[in-house]
């Protein structure tokens, strides 16, 4: 009640009650401290040494181009087509970390190099042919086709040789040099095509500083481009290891032609495509190829995207071309983001690959005219 006034000795009392509670509470406080710090010195310990995941994934792809998207995946599971003589059931068990060689057009890259090339047919194994572009002049051998010559070691027929002049169309790039006129495909200094635009003679070049040309003592370069299979007789027609999904089929001058690679009479030719021919843009659609032995040196895949021919460079993108493509075999499994150009992917493989590939269009840059979806031509790089 007010004015009453608490004896000292129960002030005395309860004062103690309360410095006992201080006490409990200051003990309290410790035990909390002492249990905090050992739980951050127990998860230092643990954490000690680690790599931490992203660092790990990012030094996985770290030799990848940003420029080229690749992502290992497993085979379709609701497709019923499977890899020729390949069991469905069997999965893809391994992945193969790639790192593709982007196809860079900034700059003319076959400009002051000497390229080792490849033309025509596979019985002209290992020639010494060339073909290079040194300050403002350019110069080609002419390979010799006479059987009889060839035999008696005349294998040059001739050259080309004279100034050029490189100029562009619809996104195209040509050389003009003593009155010819060559569409030029290229892969920065590493390969480079060149096609004839009066008769689609085509030449693959290779660059003679390169890994893919060997040169050796008394004997022909090495130069390693290989076709889609090997002729069944050097010299008759070509009989390649490839399947299909499907091909287009079309009338042109009262002549039925398919766009199915059969036609092809020569090793080394891109215009002469394959076309998917389901209706709209052949999604899910696939072709089958097979690279012809060697696999011991198999290093790598040459691929030309979309409807190439060099007198009509609209036709690339009148027609539909692939933006993304699933790569499969028994073993491996990869998913490529293409780029829109016709120039070529160089697509690295495993060591030691010999087996069937499929390429399956997973997406695509339409054409600005037809929706059909092309492939100009499939080749295998070789190492020696």
């Amino acid at each position: 009640m007010p004015g009453t006034v608490v004896p000292p000795e129960k002030v005395c009392y309860l004062g103690g009650i309360v410095c006992q509670v201080f006490e409990i509470l200051f003990s309290v406080k410790k035990i909390c401290l002492i249990f905090i710090v050992a739980v951050i010195c127990f998860g230092c310990n643990r954490n000690s040494g680690s790599v931490p995941k992203n660092d790990t994934e990012n030094n996985s792809i770290a030799s990848i181009p940003n420029s080229t998207n690749i992502n290992n995946s497993s085979p379709r599971n609701d497709t019923n087509d499977s890899i020729a003589s390949t069991p469905e059931s069997l999965p893809v068990i391994e992945t193969f970390p790639m790192a593709v060689i982007e196809v860079d057009t900034s700059s003319y890259y076959f400009e002051n190099q000497e390229y080792y090339f490849k033309a025509y047919y596979d019985d002209l194994f290992g020639p010494p042919f060339r073909f290079s572009f040194y300050d403002g002049l350019f110069y080609m051998d002419i390979p010799e086709l006479d059987l009889g010559k060839i035999e008696s070691g005349e294998r040059i027929k001739g050259s080309i040789q004279g100034q050029y002049t490189i100029i562009e169309e619809n996104g195209f790039v040509y050389i003009l040099a003593a009155e010819k006129k060559y569409l030029v495909l290229y892969n920065e200094s590493v390969f480079c095509a060149l096609i004839d635009c009066q008769n689609n003679d085509t030449f693959f070049g290779l660059n003679k500083n390169s890994i893919y040309v060997t040169i050796r003592e008394r004997r022909d370069p090495a130069v390693g481009v290989l076709t889609r299979g090997s002729p069944l007789t050097p010299g008759s027609p070509f009989e390649f290891n490839r399947r299909m999904s499907s091909f287009l089929t079309e009338t042109v001058s009262g002549n039925i032609k398919n766009y199915d690679w059969s036609n092809q009479r020569i090793a080394y030719q891109v215009t002469n495509p394959w076309v998917e021919g389901v209706d709209g843009h052949g999604i899910g659609e696939w072709v089958e190829v097979r690279p012809g032995g060697h696999p011991g040196n198999l290093s790598g895949i040459l691929f030309f995207n979309g409807y190439i021919d060099p007198n009509r460079p609209d036709l690339f993108y009148a027609n539909s071309r692939i933006k993304e493509v699933l790569v499969t075999s028994r073993q491996y499994s990869w998913t490529y983001q293409l780029q829109d150009t016709p120039n070529p992917h160089i697509l690295p493989l495993p060591k030691n690959f010999d087996d069937i590939l499929r390429f399956t269009i997973k997406d695509v840059y339409e054409g600005s005219r037809y929706s059909d979806t092309s492939v100009a031509g499939i080749y295998f790089l070789l190492v020696y």
